[in-house]
């Protein structure tokens, strides 16, 4: 069927110096069945990449991606490199999260963050026995757009997250940052507010 050539694809290359080569197989959306899509004009396409980063040794990458056109659903996946192949890497993680969705992967691959700024909310997650388990509480704030960026430290204990339309200090969508570690049992904000300098 002709609505199969919307699903997105995610491809990995390496540069060795003198161009750039395929490493693994396409990883492609989600898509539902015909007998689905028959009953449905709108129905659900998987659509990569929304967001999409990589670990520090190149076999993990962790997407984000929406199950339908408008964005209205979005899912997160990760991928680890096996014998040339990209295979899926633990469950579907889907907590409604917003249209801009964001991710982020530490530098061994075992820790990921989610930002859905939407919501005004990140989330983190570790790798354990095959299963995405939550690293306590998701890190909440009533800034607007909190989360429209999350990078997680090489470590994955530490975390960056952006608000780029806080109000701060009386100036309208100032913008900064947060910073976040993790103390074993829950996100502590680590300083205060950086907001951007020489905004005078």
């Amino acid at each position: 069927m002709d609505i199969y050539k919307s699903i997105g694809i995610v491809q990995v290359y390496e540069n060795n110096g003198v161009g750039w080569n395929q490493i693994g197989s396409n990883i492609s959306g989600k898509a539902w069945t015909a007998d689905v899509m028959q009953t449905s004009i709108n129905a659900k396409i998987g659509f990569y990449p929304n967001s999409i980063d990589i670990n520090g040794n190149g076999n993990f990458i962790v997407v984000a991606s929406s199950n339908s056109s408008d964005k209205s659903e979005m899912y997160v996946e990760v991928y680890k490199l096996n014998n040339n192949n990209w295979s899926k890497h633990g469950q579907t993680i889907e907590a409604g999260f917003g249209s801009r969705t964001n991710v982020s992967i530490n530098d061994v691959g075992d820790r990921i963050s989610i930002g859905d700024p939407d919501n005004k909310r990140v989330f983190v997650y570790k790798y354990n026995l095959g299963v995405w388990e939550i690293m306590g509480a998701p890190i909440i704030s009533f800034d607007e757009t909190f989360g429209f960026s999350a990078k997680l430290s090489d470590s994955g204990f530490g975390i960056v997250i952006g608000a780029p339309k806080k109000d701060y200090k009386g100036r309208v969508d100032n913008g900064g940052v947060y910073v976040y570690q993790w103390d074993l049992v829950e996100w502590k904000q680590i300083g205060s507010f950086v907001e951007p300098q020489n905004i005078d």
